[in-house]
């Protein structure tokens, strides 16, 4: 459980300066977005804030586990809480600036859909096992 904690320390600090270098490639106007493409702009700062929530919950993850637990689910909620924040970070780059010149599939943002839902399924996950492991715990503090 140590390695997790400082796997999903570093990576949520990353991911938190992540957010600063998106941020500040939105002020200057990195992608030459239009300042009229309202929707593209909307999508950008949507993006930008999941990667912030991605962030945060990686870090508070980081300080929650519990110390000395050997439970694999943690080891399968932490895969899919990487991987979905990796998707949100690359889906910054992807999803709308992709619909910069089509507007066909414009609310089709399917590596983003797909990364927050991940994140907040290894969440839950994360979250049900905190709750087992405590009352399991409770339970064994009054034998």
């Amino acid at each position: 459980m140590a390695t997790l904690k400082k796997i999903y320390s570093f990576v949520g600090l990353a991911v938190i300066l992540h957010f600063l270098i998106t941020g500040y490639l939105m002020q200057q106007n990195y992608f030459s977005i239009q300042p009229h493409d309202v929707l593209v702009r909307m999508m950008l700062r949507a993006n930008h804030i999941y990667i912030l929530f991605s962030g945060l919950v990686l870090l508070l993850a980081s300080y929650s586990l519990p110390k000395g637990n050997k439970n694999k689910l943690y080891f399968v909620a932490a895969i899919i809480m990487l991987l979905a924040t990796a998707g949100i970070n690359i889906a910054f780059y992807i999803d709308p600036i992709k619909h910069l010149h089509s507007t066909e599939h414009l609310f089709h943002r399917k590596l983003t859909g797909f990364s927050i839902q991940g994140c907040l399924v290894g969440t839950g996950l994360h979250i049900v096992l905190l709750i087992i492991n405590d009352r399991y715990n409770i339970h064994t503090r009054g034998k």
